[in-house]
């Protein structure tokens, strides 16, 4: 079922492999004007407002990549495992930061009604701010019960 799905899947792949300005202006092409998209930073319910989003995130980088690594299909929801890569200029001194994520994407026709990105926002961000960062990873350790100082 995935070779029917392949379409999709490039699409989605050439409009995040490098996000730029250009890419984002074409979004109506590739999103439904009512898209229902969610991730770990918020909801949004239409591609004008998606797009308001994407040009926000590449404002503060210096760049926003999305290498598609794997894709799964089921009728027409689509699922997308996929590595982001992105510099900002404050965090880790604007050096590379890689994270591992899924999107879960459902369309009508040629355009995306629906997605849902699930990644850690920890590995994302917190990790990488540094007062945030000695938290977070003191909380992580305190779950997994590798903290000595009890």
């Amino acid at each position: 079922m995935l070779a029917q799905h392949q379409a999709m899947i490039d699409k989605f792949s050439a409009a995040y492999a490098e996000l730029t300005a250009e890419k984002i202006a074409h979004f109506p092409d590739l999103y439904a004007d009512d898209v229902v998209f969610m991730d770990p930073v918020q909801q949004i319910y239409s591609v004008q407002d998606l797009q308001v989003y994407f040009f926000r995130i590449i404002e503060q980088t210096y760049y926003h990549r999305v290498k598609v690594i794997r894709a799964f299909s089921s009728d027409n929801d689509l699922f997308i495992l996929w590595e982001l890569s992105y510099a900002h200029a404050n965090l880790v001194q604007g050096d590379d930061i890689s994270v591992e994520g899924a999107s879960h994407l459902r369309w009508e026709g040629e355009r995306i009604i629906f997605q849902r990105n699930y990644y850690d926002m920890g590995a994302m961000l917190y990790e990488h701010i540094p007062l945030i960062s000695r938290v977070v990873h003191y909380m992580k350790g305190k779950i997994a019960g590798f903290n000595r100082n009890d």
